[in-house]
């Protein structure tokens, strides 16, 4: 837990209390494939979210823990538009995303929600794959270790639509005030399959 901690404490600030961890061994496989073979199911009838089944045992506490992870669940629901729910839903107005400071961009919600609705518009059948999810309940922190991904289908980081299958890695560090996130920090090969893509 010792890499854990020191991420936490370099995005956030030092922490005392210790995670509630649930690990997954990352599958090998590729696309949709990994889904299957990492035993996730989907989080519904018509989501397109599929939890690992630790992670799904973590969802459905009905405890503190719990109820953080669902947190988790209803925010990305909101950054990829779906359940109706849109960033101005899931975010606080102050949010602080870390990821897109780093990148020479200001880490606001008008820049969160300008990324994602490019994201949403350039990915067609999405789908996201949790594989881990670590909460820290004291202050509020959840960690998610996500692979997801889609038909590329519009301009994405100034690359036009290739009509490929676009498929990524992020691992996600996200503060909560009550049941919104207020501050981010994402660790991703994103840029780097969209330059995949570009250069294919």
């Amino acid at each position: 837990m010792e890499r854990r901690h020191f991420l936490v404490s370099a995005a956030i600030g030092s922490l005392a209390c210790p995670p509630v961890a649930l690990a997954q061994t990352t599958p090998s496989a590729v696309g949709r494939d990994r889904i299957t073979s990492s035993g996730a199911t989907p989080l519904s009838e018509a989501s397109t979210i599929h939890v690992a089944p630790a992670v799904r045992q973590l969802i459905e506490q009905s405890t503190p823990t719990g109820e953080l992870a669902r947190h988790w669940i209803r925010f990305l629901n909101g950054i990829t538009g779906s359940g109706g729910l849109t960033v101005d839903d899931v975010v606080t107005p102050d949010v602080r995303c870390i990821d897109l400071e780093l990148a020479g961009l200001p880490g606001d919600i008008n820049t969160l929600r300008s990324f994602r609705g490019s994201m949403n518009s350039a990915i067609e059948d999405g789908f996201q794959l949790l594989e881990e999810m670590i909460v820290y309940p004291g202050p509020s922190i959840v960690e998610v270790k996500l692979y997801g991904g889609g038909k590329h289908v519009g301009p994405v980081m100034g690359v036009p639509a290739t009509g490929r299958m676009l498929y990524y890695n992020v691992q996600t560090l996200n503060l909560f005030r009550g049941d919104r996130m207020a501050l981010r920090w994402d660790r991703t090969n994103l840029v780097q399959k969209v330059q995949e893509l570009a250069r294919a």
